[in-house]
């Protein structure tokens, strides 16, 4: 049997799906998905149509006699859907949920979209109900996610990363209970800072007052946090149409090509010390030094 869309110029990338004596064919572009049952000799049609659950190029899933998936397009938007499998029946569909993939672990679902959003939800034709969500990447998402012993990795163009979603809670006071929290400080918490030894650059800007304050702000949470500034470059603030309307703001900052230089000197400077911290060759004159009050 052939079952592709009637153009060539198109993308079948979802997988078939065997489930039992059933075969599970699904495409897009006008073509649709198909559902065989093989006796051991033939093929029989149980059903078919482009209205029901038709991959673009991200497989369908199946658990307990449905299928999760994506019924649409990829560029012109995809409805996230649950279909009976014998009868093609749609049991609910969240239109425009956008490109993504479906992975079925333990009968719940976890939903990767093409924009980084990860969405755990069981896995029930009584409805999508997500029990968790974060956003774990940025934008563009196209490789399938893999699990392994309690966590998930998953990688954009340019990123990889690993979500536990299933382990013990590894916090120290298993979760926010205020009593065992004090009790932990009083005992001589660390206060750890997580970010220290890295290195920032900031730009504030705008149109009335305040930047001045937010530059000094921001340059001072980040120092106290253990973060270093790039060097004098990479911190300052300016006016842009000092009490002018919103609506010629952009216009103001065109016309301010020095604005545009002291950006990309303080983008040069964060990038100068970021390669130098990797090479070794910068070490912060404090390094090793311990504050001893700690907070």
């Amino acid at each position: 049997m052939r079952w592709r869309p009637p153009i060539n110029a198109s993308v079948s990338a979802a997988m078939p799906l065997v489930i039992d004596d059933y075969i599970f064919l699904s495409t897009s572009y006008d073509r649709g998905a198909v559902l065989l049952q093989f006796n051991g000799k033939s093929l029989k049609q149980i059903w078919s149509g482009d209205d029901q659950l038709s991959n673009h190029y991200a497989t369908s899933v199946y658990s307990d006699g449905h299928l999760y998936g994506f019924h649409g397009r990829q560029e012109q938007g995809c409805d996230l859907r649950c279909v009976e499998l014998k009868t093609g029946k749609v049991k609910w569909s969240q239109d425009q949920f956008g490109a993504g993939t479906v992975t079925l672990v333990n009968n719940e679902l976890f939903v990767l979209s093409e924009k980084g959003e990860l969405v755990r939800a069981p896995a029930t034709p009584s409805g999508f109900k997500p029990s968790a969500r974060a956003q774990i990447l940025s934008f563009q998402v196209r490789a399938y996610p893999a699990i392994a012993n309690g966590r998930l990795y998953a990688r954009s163009k340019d990123r990889l990363v690993c979500a536990d979603g299933g382990n013990p809670d590894p916090t120290t006071t298993h979760g926010k209970d205020p009593q065992r929290a004090k009790a932990l400080e009083l005992a001589g918490w660390p206060y750890p800072r997580h970010l220290a030894g890295r290195a920032f650059a900031v730009v504030a800007h705008g149109d009335s007052q305040g930047h001045e304050d937010l530059r000094r702000s921001l340059t001072q949470w980040l120092t106290d946090i253990g973060m270093s500034q790039a060097g004098d470059s990479a911190a300052f603030d300016t006016l842009i149409g000092y009490y002018e309307p919103y609506a010629v703001s952009h216009d103001k900052l065109d016309a301010m090509p020095d604005v545009f230089t002291e950006v990309e000197h303080a983008a040069r400077s964060l990038v100068s010390r970021v390669r130098d911290m990797r090479s070794g060759t910068y070490k912060a004159p404090d390094a090793g030094l311990r504050h001893p009050r700690q907070k």
